[in-house]
């Protein structure tokens, strides 16, 4: 998918991100309704493959460790990748419950040399977590490679479950902001 192509998928995603809430069947199952979410990742399954290897983190039962996956990626394991307990609901990979891959990092390089990487280079978007985050679990932030980030906060945490045409097209013009500013140090 070209960039220009991603751009307009996400500024057309307005009315898929409108927050509808449902009674979940169990606490981990999510209040939000992801029925669009779930039809956009299996169309984009579909339609596109990556001209790379794929490796998805997730987050694995009550511990929450993370795990790589890089065969057999389905939407399934997408969707468990972006899972946030009582928001977006667990999927179970394998029989394992599993959720974001972010909760314990929100950016965890280290699997990108369990692939085989000589150079990273990571964008970390959830610099607006409190500072106790990663005590909790914990989290060993195992950070290599360059980590480009968000020059200034995107907003709260709600934002990032609610969006809007405007944010979004913020939030573009702050990675590319970011990206410049990273580069020009170079």
């Amino acid at each position: 998918m070209s960039a220009d192509a991603l751009v307009k998928l996400w500024l057309s995603s307005e009315s898929a991100a409108t927050l509808k809430l449902h009674c979940p069947r169990y606490f981990l199952d999510g209040f939000a309704d992801t029925t669009i979410l779930e039809a956009t990742i299996r169309e984009m399954m579909r339609n596109f493959r990556p001209k790379k290897q794929l490796g998805v983190v997730v987050s694995q039962g009550w511990s929450l460790q993370q795990v790589l996956i890089t065969e057999n990626i389905t939407p399934d394991t997408i969707l468990a990748s972006c899972a946030i307990p009582f928001v977006l609901p667990a999927k179970r990979l394998d029989g394992v419950l599993s959720v974001d891959g972010g909760l314990r990092d929100p950016c965890p390089t280290f699997v990108a040399r369990q692939m085989g990487a000589t150079e990273i280079l990571a964008v970390n978007v959830w610099t607006h977590l409190p500072w106790w985050w990663f005590g909790w679990g914990r989290a060993k932030r195992q950070r290599t490679g360059a980590i480009i980030e968000p020059l200034k906060r995107l907003g709260p945490l709600r934002t990032s479950a609610i969006w809007s045409t405007a944010n979004i097209e913020r939030w573009i013009e702050e990675g590319r902001a970011a990206a410049l500013a990273h580069f020009a140090r170079q």
